[in-house]
């Protein structure tokens, strides 16, 4: 169980990291705010699916109680393995390696020129990513410069924002919350087993609700208002 632990916490880190970076690559500017969110909010539902499973399964007191909530995830991967085989490359990726006509390529499929990549916005984004990695490889400073904050390109200041942003919705407790709400509600609420999981179910569903509320309003309002 450890073990199996350990494995998908590893693969859903990957995922967590690998995903939003992948989509503000690929995905157009109008919309991208709106699907880095769904993301999230898929990590939501999920858990709400969990919690309610766990509500569901509370008095089946068999093997199956523990069994099919292990098994109920491979699901997703029957979904997400095939997606992937068709998922383009990153550009980026392509023009760091010097694989300029793939990279063209994926960027005129995902603007939907499937036959041409001739187009002027094609090719703009084209010039612009090649140009953003080439002043990234001219400008090149050593990772101790860029922790020192003695870097032009304020690469610090972006790594304390980033990582900021991670570690004050981790600080808040809010996943120590969601995971252990129900032994809270028992131990210090006095609630019995039933209705704490009961609670926790409906408590991740207002979370999925929260969640997808924001993906109307994200591109619209932005990000720094």
């Amino acid at each position: 169980m450890i073990i199996g632990r350990l494995v998908n916490g590893f693969g859903i880190g990957l995922v967590s990291s690998m995903s939003p970076v992948f989509l503000s690559e690929t995905a157009p500017s109008s919309v991208r705010g709106m699907l880095l969110g769904v993301g999230s909010c898929c990590n939501v539902a999920c858990f709400c699916i969990a919690n309610w499973i766990s509500y569901g399964l509370y008095h089946d007191n068999s093997a199956f109680q523990w069994r099919f909530p292990l098994a109920f995830q491979l699901t997703f991967l029957f979904v997400v393995g095939p997606v992937l085989l068709i998922v383009p490359e990153s550009p980026r990726w392509l023009l760091l390696v010097n694989r300029d006509q793939e990279a063209l390529l994926v960027l005129s499929r995902l603007a939907g020129h499937t036959e041409s990549v001739e187009d002027s916005a094609v090719m703009n984004e084209f010039r612009s990513i090649k140009a953003a990695i080439q002043m990234e490889k001219d400008d090149q400073v050593p990772l101790i410069d860029v922790l020192c904050h003695r870097d032009k390109a304020q690469n610090f200041r972006r790594l304390i924002l980033g990582c900021g942003t991670q570690f004050m919705q981790q600080f808040s407790g809010i996943n120590a919350l969601g995971f252990y709400l129900p032994t809270l509600l028992q131990d210090n609420v006095g609630y019995n087993q039933q209705m704490s999981r009961l609670i926790s179910a409906v408590s991740s569903t207002v979370y999925v609700v929260s969640s997808f509320a924001c993906l109307l309003v994200i591109d619209r309002v932005g990000r720094r208002k």
